[in-house]
């Protein structure tokens, strides 16, 4: 039997494609040594393809599927998940690499109904993260909840309809009540390491529950997931990026993916109001509700004018650049 799975077990991920957005793909082991395979061809159809079989030890670490069709075959079980390998048993390399895992879940949580907040294009969570020692795997699809599952243990449903302002703002909280108990979640914007395959995250995760704590990494799966949080302004048009009368540091931005809503601060005056995100466009609703201090300059009155109406948007790395007719408005950073 591989090491680190504790049957019957069941994996999940997107996978590339040649020639649509990506395989949404599932693999259900059992201790009887039969396995059975879903697949979805994402942007092409939403057919589920099944097959069935035997799955067996090739050698001691790479597990094989005795199937008729062509297809994926072989894994290797790795730090409570599986690598896909290609038809010659050999771990994929290059700049895809890191696309071949999958981690323990099923599709049933991973699919999002149409929402222009989901992940329905990718057909994936618009998070997911996991941890070891215990193994466990948590998902969020902003639009219908989160999913945590520790290995061996029943799954927990929360919900992100109300996102905890935590004491850091490049921390976001989720708390809930499940049926089991609070589920507490904390997405910290710090670079992370997987202590047992030494991959590299740009999400710390902390989950508690039922008197655990869980330390992990993860990731957004898509660009409009990934504008989730808490940003800081650094630069804007019209504004030359002077920080004189600055009363609380530089602007900052807190986007809501979940329910739509925006708050932050002008470096004066705090603020808050709704967008909506496509895979493209930022729209800022007007008439945002804000506190009325009397501030010096014109940063805040500039910021307010700008924070109204459509944008594109463009992710870099940990930039949010907003543009209008081609041209980048406002750029910020992400807060850590």
């Amino acid at each position: 039997m591989p090491a680190g799975i504790q049957f019957p077990a069941t994996y999940a991920g997107m996978v590339p494609c040649a020639d649509c957005v990506g395989i949404k793909y599932e693999l259900t082991l059992e201790v009887n040594k039969t396995f059975t395979e879903k697949m979805v061809y994402a942007g092409k159809s939403d057919e589920v393809l099944h097959q069935s079989g035997k799955w067996f030890m090739l050698n001691d670490s790479v597990l094989a599927l005795q199937k008729d069709q062509e297809g994926m075959r072989y894994f290797m079980a790795e730090g409570g998940n599986l690598i896909m390998l290609d038809r010659q048993a050999k771990r994929i390399t290059g700049n895809t690499a890191g696309l071949y895992v999958l981690r323990p879940g099923h599709l049933g949580g991973l699919k999002a109904p149409e929402s222009l907040i989901s992940s329905k294009e990718s057909g994936l969570a618009d998070f997911q993260a996991s941890g070891n020692e215990p193994f466990w795997n948590l998902e969020i699809d902003f639009a219908r909840g989160i999913w945590f599952r520790e290995m061996g243990q029943m799954e927990v449903k929360g919900n992100t309809a109300a996102m905890q302002k935590d004491e850091h703002p490049g921390t976001i909280r989720y708390e809930s009540e499940t049926a089991s108990g609070i589920l507490d979640v904390s997405l910290t914007s710090t670079s992370c390491t997987d202590n047992m395959s030494g991959a590299a995250y740009p999400v710390t995760v902390e989950v508690s529950f039922d008197g655990k704590t869980y330390i992990g990494c993860g990731d957004y799966n898509n660009d409009r997931a990934r504008t989730n949080g808490s940003w800081q302004l650094q630069s804007m048009e019209g504004w030359d990026g002077d920080a004189t009368g600055l009363q609380r540091g530089k602007p900052m931005l807190l986007i809501d993916i979940a329910t739509g809503g925006i708050s932050g601060h002008t470096s004066c005056n705090s603020f808050s109001g709704s967008c909506t995100i496509t895979d493209e466009i930022i729209t800022f609703a007007e008439n945002m509700a804000m506190t009325k201090m009397a501030c010096p300059g014109t940063l805040e009155q500039l910021m307010v004018q700008q924070l109204q109406g459509d944008y594109t948007y463009v992710m870099r790395d940990r930039q949010l650049e907003l543009l209008r007719d081609g041209l980048v408005v406002m750029t910020f950073v992400r807060y850590q």
